[in-house]
């Protein structure tokens, strides 16, 4: 008998990248109140209605970035680089104007927000998020950084596509690579959204064939090393020369890794956030959300019955894991 590779759509935690959808939406909502652009205000508050409706759950997190942690960058410079995109970009500080009234607005609808003072990333505390809370999680992202986050209890959904990745059709996703198959795929062809190359020389075709003969880093990097008759000469060449560079980028990339210098501090500080989020939540206002909307004359959302039903049904109850390691 075959498996389902259908998911079961029972969650307790809407979890969203607060930045990639601000971003996706600042390049299809061309909306304006007075002259003054709206349309990432309008859409972010249309998406959060159209999610809780799917998905009924009992909170909703949306997590933002705050700044690439130097940890990075000290292993990878180019990590993230951008050289003059965002000053070229006409439309970039009206989002960040947005971006920062949403994290005004967000906690009197119900919806946590969190954001870290000191420089971290969105994945960083959706990933503290998946780990602290014992829930059943959607998050809703469309960066392929998320997909290593499956598991029985945290799926994706892919808003572009409408569709949820779990554990069940996870390889239908990566064309038949498991989860750790697709951390070592990323870190060897690299990806590009995050200006990271990967091994020089080492595409999709050699890579996959690389991690269907060896299943681990480890093993791979042993077999290299001793000229496995699996590997080309060429091949062996670029993975000898740049087995630091992997070991670097699996650092970056794979959520949760312990950094050799920081340990796991930096998860921890990120976890406190969590946690804090969820014993000092502001009360929701309805009144506080028809006033927003009425200054942006978002006339459409002061006469949505779901969007006020969001606002006075979010209770946001404590569900964390190791209760007594937190508390």
């Amino acid at each position: 008998m075959t498996q389902s590779n259908k998911c079961k759509e029972d969650y307790d935690v809407i979890v969203i990248d607060g930045n990639h959808l601000s971003h996706r939406l600042r390049h299809t909502m061309n909306l304006s109140t007075d002259d003054v652009q709206t349309g990432v205000l309008y859409g972010f508050i249309t998406n959060l209605v159209h999610l809780w409706n799917k998905f009924e759950t009992t909170s909703i997190i949306v997590c933002w970035d705050s700044g690439t942690p130097e940890f990075r960058t000290e292993l990878y410079p180019d990590y993230k680089k951008r050289t003059g995109e965002r000053e070229e970009d006409p439309t970039w500080p009206d989002m960040i104007r947005q971006m920062e009234q949403l994290q005004e607005l967000l906690p009197y609808m119900g919806v946590l927000s969190l954001k870290n003072e000191e420089k971290s990333e969105a994945d960083d505390l959706i990933y503290t998020v998946t780990t602290t809370l014992d829930a059943n999680i959607i998050i809703v992202s469309g960066d392929t950084d998320m997909w290593q986050l499956v598991s029985d209890n945290v799926h994706v959904y892919i808003p572009k596509r409408s569709e949820i990745i779990c554990p069940n059709n996870f390889e239908k996703f990566t064309d038949s690579l498991s989860k750790d198959g697709w951390n070592m795929y990323r870190a060897m062809v690299g990806d590009s959204s995050d200006k990271i190359k990967g091994i020089p020389g080492i595409g999709d075709k050699t890579a996959r064939k690389l991690i269907s003969d060896f299943q681990t880093d480890e093993e791979l990097f042993d077999a290299a090393s001793y000229h496995d008759e699996r590997i080309s000469k060429s091949v062996i060449n670029k993975l000898v020369k740049y087995e630091e560079t992997f070991f670097d980028l699996m650092e970056i990339m794979v959520l949760g890794a312990e950094h050799y210098d920081l340990g796991m501090s930096y998860w921890n500080e990120l976890q406190k956030i969590v946690v804090n989020q969820f014993y000092n939540y502001q009360i929701p206002s309805w009144r506080w959300v028809r006033n927003f909307c009425e200054d942006y004359k978002f006339y459409s959302l002061i006469g949505n019955e779901h969007l006020e039903s969001l606002v006075v049904s979010l209770d946001n109850p404590i569900m964390f894991k190791n209760w007594e390691e937190i508390v």
